[in-house]
Formats: C-alpha cells, structure tokens, sequence
C-alpha cells in the first residue's frame, strides 16, 4: 500500500476486520430466517426490502449531517448502534422482533456508506481515488471470503446455536471498525478546514439533483444494482438450497471463491483500467453481470454446483469494475461542500435495488418461477449497461477518463467541457 496515507490504512484495516464478521453471516439472513426461525421466504425478502425502504428514508438527512458535521461524526454512532442490531438478530424469535431489529439495524447502517465514501476522499488526493476505492473494496471482500469459508465450517443445517454464534462474532466485528475511524478524526477535521461552511449548511438537495451527470449515474446503478446485488445477495441463497436443493455449507464455498478472485486481481483491474472511459468501464459491469446469470440459469440443468461457481466468478468480474470506478466518478463531479450529498444520493442504488431485488426474488423464487426470474434478471442488466454507457455524454473528458499511470488523461483529449453537465 505504498504511497496510501496512514489514517486511510487504519479504516481500511477497520474495514477488513468488520467484514471478516460480516462474512461469517453475508449469505445466511433469508435462509437463518427461514430455516431456522420458521419465517417465509416471502417475509423474509418483504424484510430485506424493509431494510432498504428506511436507509431510503435516511438518505437526505444522513448526506446533510456528513457535509454539516463531517462523515466521522456521523460514522461512529451508526457502526456502534448497527453492531447493536446485528446481536439482536440472534434473539429474534418472531416477524414483528425481526422487523424491530431489521429497522434499527437499517437506520444505522445507512449511515456507514456515504460517510464511508466521503471520508475516503477527504483522506486522499483525486489522482489516488481510484486505488482506494478499489483498495477497500478488496479488504472488504477478503474479510468476507475468509468469513464465509469460516462459516462453511461452523454452521450445520438446522443447529440454531450456531447460526447465533455467527452473528454475535459479526456484531463484535463492528467494534474494530468504529475504533479505526475514531482514529482518524483529527485528519478529517484538517481536510473539512477550507470548505465553505455556508454553502455545506446552506446547500440543497435540489442543487444535488439537477445535475444531470449525477441523475445518469444514479439511474443507470440503480438497475445494474437491482439485476446485481440486490438479486445476488438475497437470490443465490435461495436459489441454491431451495431450488437446487444444495446444502447451506455450499454457499460459503460459493461466496468464497468470488471473493478470491477479487482479493487476486482487484490490483491487477484497477491497474489495467485507469486512465480508460469510466462510463464505458461502467458500463460493462451490465453486460458482464448478464453473462452471470446466464451461468445461474444453466445449473437448473447441469453442474449446479459448478456452475453457480462460474457464475459467481464472472460477477466477480464486474464488481471489480465497479468499485474503483464509480464512487470515483461520483466524488469527481461532487463539489466538496456537497459531497455527501452527492454520495447519499447514489447511495440509493444499494438502498432501491435492496428494495426491487429482495422483493422480486422472494415474489418469484417463492412461486417456482426460477426460469423467469433470471431472465428478467438478464436483461435488466443489459438495460443497466445502456443507461451508463450514455453517461459519456454527459461527463467532460478529463472526469470520463481519469488519469494515466503518470497522471495524464488517456484517450479523448483532456479540454474541460462542463456545459453538457449542465
């Protein structure tokens, strides 16, 4: 990590050692629900969906307390009380205690992203944006993988005590990161010192949403996201131990090998793309996430193991694109005393589409509808590789392409052309 400033070293160990826990529990919520719980899946997913209503919800007034009183302050409390509800959830015994917990868990965690994001490029100059944002995102999923392999080998189908034991270690997990980001708080205040402070308190989210780089954006992410994440993270579970009649103990093989492959050759990507259109690198996620699920439809027929495997690896693929490249798009746009504005904003990809995918899949999943679901999973994520490959209208050349290896654009010729922002 040569060349990362210290503070950033801190939260990214933070980060490591949060999602080590959180792998331990990634794949499990629907199927410990369900499973173990006695709960639909149908309810199960409407939860999931819950979730995401409220860190909508949350979304206005979270990015203006980042830009009034700096993404630490209101980071820390959100880590503390979202660790709180992650315990929880290994007492809950009923619907209304899981909705209960699930809306704690959902209001503070909302929180953790933009001031997440924000932070990140407070701590960083715009040349080494990129690098972080892919930096974390690889810790992030080695903590992950290692948790997940970690649960592979811990849980058992049906043992109750374990799927608890799991999200009590993940809850404990939360503490490392609050400490980490506490730690820096010095250097984002210095960072916060030349802002204009009228305009942060003063600034609109109206201003936020007219710029129509931004709308682009966060119109394109939320489809890419609902036919990726939100479909992933609450459908592959399902779809495996449901549909495909896997054991639980596959998932966090499955899981583990995406996450391998993005500890592997995060570097690599972010190396090889920088300096390249970042639309038409986001674009691409689109067209490589529909390659994945046409691997998910193909194990309802052959190698299901094997193939979701395959599957997984390919997302692997697209979400490496994805991390370094669009936050970095987001905060080059966003004027410093909006920021987290701005990252709220975007933010709602992951809020929405945990909306439409949980919703969706427990809609369809629960009606043996499988066939249908990863058809209209496929082109939607066609659809969302459209709305960003478009996107290079809108974005001057030096924010489209970013820096070269040595700092100079690549590819279109660098002139400043704001007016088509506007």
């Amino acid at each position: 990590m040569e060349g990362i400033p210290t503070p950033v070293r801190r939260v990214l160990l933070g980060v490591f050692l949060n999602f080590l826990g959180s792998g331990l529990t990634m794949s499990l919520l629907m199927v410990y629900l369900h499973d173990i719980r006695g709960i639909s899946i149908a309810t199960a997913g409407f939860l999931l969906a819950w979730q995401a209503v409220i860190g909508i919800a949350m979304t206005a007034p979270i990015g203006y307390l980042i830009d009034r009183h700096g993404p630490v302050r209101v980071m820390v409390p959100g880590i503390l009380m979202e660790a709180v509800a992650v315990a929880c959830i290994s007492w809950v015994q009923t619907v209304p205690q899981a909705f209960v917990v699930a809306t704690l868990g959902a209001i503070c965690g909302a929180t953790i992203w933009p001031s997440q994001t924000t932070l990140y490029s407070q701590l960083t100059q715009p040349k080494d944006r990129e690098r972080v944002f892919a930096l974390s995102f690889m810790f992030l999923n080695l903590g992950l993988g290692i948790g997940g392999l970690l649960t592979s080998a811990i849980v058992r189908d049906g043992d109750a005590a374990r799927f608890e034991l799991l999200y009590r270690i993940d809850a404990a997990t939360y503490l490392f990161l609050a400490i980490a980001v506490w730690t820096v708080r010095t250097h984002a205040a210095a960072a916060r010192e030349t802002f204009d402070r009228q305009r942060a308190a003063e600034g609109s989210y109206a201003e936020v949403l007219r710029d129509r780089r931004l709308q682009r954006l966060a119109l394109g992410g939320v489809v890419t996201f609902i036919c990726g994440y939100g479909s992933v993270m609450s459908g592959v579970p399902v779809f495996a131990t449901q549909q495909l009649d896997l054991s639980v103990r596959w998932l966090g093989v499955i899981y583990g090998v995406n996450t391998f492959l993005i500890v592997a050759f995060q570097a690599l990507v972010v190396s090889r793309i920088r300096g390249r259109s970042r639309s038409l690198v986001m674009a691409s996620v689109g067209a490589i996430w529909a390659l994945s699920w046409i691997a998910m439809g193909m194990a309802q027929f052959v190698a299901p193991v094997l193939l979701l495997v395959v599957a997984q690896g390919v997302f692997a693929v697209g979400e490496m694109l994805w991390a370094p490249v669009g936050p970095a798009v987001v905060n080059s746009i966003a004027p410093d005393e909006l920021r987290g504005r701005y990252n709220a904003v975007v933010g709602l990809q992951w809020g929405i589409s945990g909306i439409v995918g949980p919703a969706l899949t427990g809609f369809m999943l629960a009606r043996d509808l499988a066939a249908q679901w990863i058809g209209l999973l496929f082109v939607g994520s066609l659809l969302g590789a459209a709305l960003l490959g478009s996107l290079r209208r809108l974005l001057d050349p030096v924010t489209d392409a970013g820096s070269g290896p040595r700092g100079r654009c690549r590819g279109r010729a660098c002139a400043w052309t704001q007016g088509s922002s506007k």
